[in-house]
């Protein structure tokens, strides 16, 4: 293997002087490199002024990225741009919270109001399901207090008692006058109606019709509300009778049956009397769902804690007896002693008829008639009636006895009939033979979560009551309220995100980390290196500063020899090409190596591979010995192979 001698001490001889001309300034190995690295780039500006010649604007340009605060403050500026550019981008699809101002606001002011706040700035838009007029949340109370003080909305609330204030003329007749007060009744009602916290809007119309003097001739006043619920809710039963009963006592002769509330779908929502079709109430079959719920959520109580929750269905059905029975009983034999007369009635019928008497035809043969006892005590002959005489008589007599009255009336909604039908769901019961039970359960297991079911509902078989209990396979119900993963919006939105961070690091990797590296990498790198070259070999430093001083001084003897230098610098490329060959021995470590190659490239540190904080920086490192010693790196690496 070539060797070449080299001096101990790392110097680099002196081509021999052949004039006495003054003597150029010692080159170290690491101004070899330099003036080689300046010569490559000077050549390189060189051609790229000849193929393009730069502006004196990209000259300064030029000249300002490659001072060295601007480099390090560029990746900064470069990192809040593209944090603005992905703000902006997120904020684009993103969409904005609005709220409605003046909900149920007229048409005319709705628009009047749209052009105020879109000339002011707001981006007021409209609703195009409700109509609503939206602004953005954060604005809300602002657009309120603007549209306030623009007289928005210009239409007043119509109606009340103080719409009677209004001065009338003199040509106002009764009725006008009796038309605007009832007109006022039916705003206040609507008003009143409307403070109901569901109730978004309310009518009320009355008919008051005019009153007689007469009390048989006068007629009721009726009453008609229409109430508009707001969006999503609705109006209960009893939210319907405090209507009903607000309308009934505010006017005057108006029952709670007269009036009539309708919602704003034309239901009919005081439809309480009775059904011919169904013969119940609204109130009696209210009474048999309850009763119903009631034993099925006893139940589910019941039976949840044995088959496991959601394992259990049950419907229950009441058959009840609305009917109405009313007994009076009167009892006069209160202690039980036996029967006694309480009432009696004498009647006596007498016929009088007279007899034929005496000679036929003849009056000297009468008896005369019988005596009657007169007041004064005279008898005198009672005389006996002439023709046919009936005579009646009648006597009632009443005895005062004690008496007991009770009047009875039966309840209604009696329970005639109980059915219940249960089902559980199925376990695992393959261990259980199909003869003894069924569905994982025994027949004894059956039989004891019915006897549980009749003792809840108080179980009659003289009544005709059922109770059915069957296991039963349940099957996974489906959610009806589960939205596909493309109509979510949190999904859609998780996703925008996930593609808005994709994005920002394929730009920072792609784009922002080659331009820090470009700006940043280098100019760190070679300080660090030239601080390791000056603390390793400060001698050679100290030469160098030496010989730019010569330089310095002989610029002018420098110009003459120019053409010896080249042949001198020449027969030094050729030392060098020697030079780069070191010879290894067998058995020397990496380490050994190291240390002969040390000597020969004293500007650059070997132990920077080892303290470098990056990888980046040690594939610098590496490229750097590989550009300036390539003849070293490749006998380091046929070395290594060879071990």
């Amino acid at each position: 293997m070539a060797t070449a001698a080299t001096p101990a001490d790392g110097a680099v001889a002196v081509p021999p002087q052949e004039s006495p001309a003054p003597t150029p300034p010692l080159e170290t190995p690491s101004d070899q490199g330099d003036a080689q690295t300046e010569n490559n780039s000077a050549g390189s500006r060189a051609t790229m002024s000849t193929l393009a010649q730069p502006s004196a604007l990209m000259d300064g340009l030029r000249d300002m990225m490659g001072h060295q605060n601007v480099r390090r403050g560029i990746p900064i500026l470069i990192a809040v741009v593209v944090l603005l550019i992905m703000a902006t981008m997120y904020s684009s699809i993103t969409p904005d919270s609005f709220r409605a101002v003046y909900p149920g606001m007229e048409e005319s002011d709705r628009q009047l109001a749209l052009e105020e706040l879109d000339e002011n700035g707001f981006k007021a838009s409209i609703d195009t399901k409700s109509g609503n007029l939206m602004v953005p949340s954060d604005k809300y109370h602002q657009a309120r207090i603007f549209l306030s003080s623009k007289g928005i909305p210009q239409k007043p609330v119509i109606g009340g008692f103080q719409s009677l204030n209004e001065q009338s003329s003199m040509t106002t007749s009764q009725f006008m006058e009796q038309a605007r007060y009832v007109n006022a009744v039916e705003n206040e009602l609507a008003r009143s109606v409307g403070e109901i916290s569901t109730i978004q809007s309310a009518r009320v119309h009355l008919a008051l019709p005019k009153q007689s003097v007469f009390v048989r001739d006068r007629k009721p006043a009726k009453a008609s509300v229409v109430v508009t619920p707001y969006p999503g809710r609705g109006v209960d039963s009893s939210q319907v009778q405090a209507i009903v009963h607000l309308v009934s006592m505010s006017v005057p002769n108006l029952l709670p049956t007269d009036v009539a509330v309708v919602d704003h779908y034309g239901n009919l929502l005081t439809d309480n009397a009775l059904d011919p079709a169904m013969g119940l109430s609204a109130k009696q079959l209210a009474h048999k769902q309850h009763a119903e719920d009631t034993y099925r959520s006893r139940i589910m109580q019941l039976l949840s804690p044995v088959v496991g929750q959601g394992n259990v269905r049950s419907q229950v059905n009441i058959d009840m007896n609305f009917t109405q029975v009313e007994t009076t009983l009167e009892d006069f034999d209160t202690r039980r002693e036996g029967p006694k007369t309480r009432s009696e009635v004498l009647a006596e019928d007498r016929t009088y008829r007279p007899d034929p008497q005496g000679i036929p035809g003849s009056y000297s043969n009468t008896p005369p008639p019988d005596a009657r006892l007169e007041a004064d005590g005279m008898a005198t002959a009672e005389e006996p009636p002439a023709m046919r005489e009936t005579i009646s008589s009648r006597t009632t007599r009443n005895y005062e006895l004690d008496r007991r009255v009770r009047h009875v009336k039966n309840p209604t909604g009696i329970v005639d009939r109980v059915s219940v039908a249960v089902v559980i769901n199925e376990r695992d019961g393959s261990d259980i033979p199909e003869d003894e039970g069924s569905g994982g359960y025994t027949k004894a297991e059956l039989e004891s979560l019915t006897s549980l079911i009749q003792g809840v509902i108080g179980f009659n078989e003289n009544r005709g009551d059922v109770v059915t209990l069957i296991p039963a396979k349940f099957e996974v119900p489906v959610d009806p309220s589960v939205v596909p993963w493309h109509e979510n919006d949190s999904i859609m939105d998780a996703i925008k995100l996930a593609v808005m961070a994709l994005l920002f690091l394929m730009i920072l990797l792609t784009v922002i980390r080659p331009i820090v590296k470009s700006f940043v990498g280098p100019s760190t790198l070679d300080d660090q290196l030239e601080d390791e070259s000056e603390e390793e070999h400060p001698e050679e430093v100290n030469d160098g500063e030496e010989g730019e001083g010569e330089e310095s001084e002989d610029e002018g003897e420098e110009s003459e020899d120019e053409g010896e230098e080249d042949e001198d610098e020449d027969e030094d490329d050729d030392d060098e090409e020697e030079d780069d060959t070191v010879e290894f021995e067998e058995g020397e470590s990496l380490e050994d190596i190291k240390a002969k190659l040390k000597p020969k490239k004293s500007s650059i540190s070997l132990d920077m591979l080892d303290t470098a904080n990056s990888y980046d920086d040690k594939v610098a490192i590496i490229r750097l010995l590989v550009s300036e010693d390539s003849g070293r790196v490749a006998t380091v690496l046929k070395k290594m192979i060879d071990e």
